[in-house]
């Protein structure tokens, strides 16, 4: 039975400006070691050896075209809800919710703070924080503890296959959501969700 239900922060609840960054700069013509030196880069601050501002001066240095520090600064707070959160919103009268996500040490409430919106009621797993990141089975397994539930009793949702392929190794009921919003319904109603 679900106990609670964990969803992903970037490109699930809202929309992932990193991620976008990437898709939008990152082209064929950007060299190997510059894309190995950025994902170094994202794992010392989702792990919380680095803070954001390492982040950005990475993207500076790696991105094609060049961007200034300000512009990447800017992109970086830019973003905005997705479908997904009307469903927590809905949910949430059910079920304790859970915000599990890779990301730097305020990110939840730096986005939060942007988006106008109270993540306090939901309890925020934050990779940066207990220095261990998604799909990494030790991230899952603390939060695990910290929820106080087994793994078949917590719903996740993420959008990265390698993140739900590791919760699913751990027994965890996983959905990649992509943008296929009839489809996660779906499978939140397979899983007897209520308040849909």
């Amino acid at each position: 039975m679900i106990k609670v239900i964990g969803f992903d922060l970037g490109d699930v609840l809202k929309k992932d400006p990193l991620k976008a960054l990437e898709r939008k700069y990152w082209t064929g013509k950007v060299p190997l070691a510059a894309k190995q030196k950025f994902l170094r880069a994202i794992h010392k601050v989702d792990t919380g050896k680095a803070d954001e501002e390492f982040l950005v001066k990475t993207l500076h240095e790696t991105l094609t075209p060049h961007l200034s520090l300000e512009q990447i600064r800017k992109h970086l707070l830019t973003t905005k809800l997705l479908p997904p959160w009307r469903v927590l919103q809905k949910v949430q009268r059910h079920y304790p919710i859970a915000i599990l996500t890779n990301n730097f040490r305020n990110g939840p409430s730096t986005y939060a703070k942007i988006l106008k919106i109270d993540l306090s009621p939901y309890t925020v797993i934050n990779s940066s924080l207990i220095g261990v990141r998604k799909p990494h089975k030790d991230f899952y397994r603390l939060a695990l503890r910290r929820l106080g539930i087994r793994p078949e009793e917590l719903l996740f949702i993420d959008d990265v296959p390698s993140n739900i392929a590791g919760a699913k190794k751990l027994g965890i009921p996983s959905f990649r959501y992509n943008q296929n919003m009839p489809q996660l319904r779906e499978f939140m109603k397979r899983h007897g969700v209520r308040g849909l």
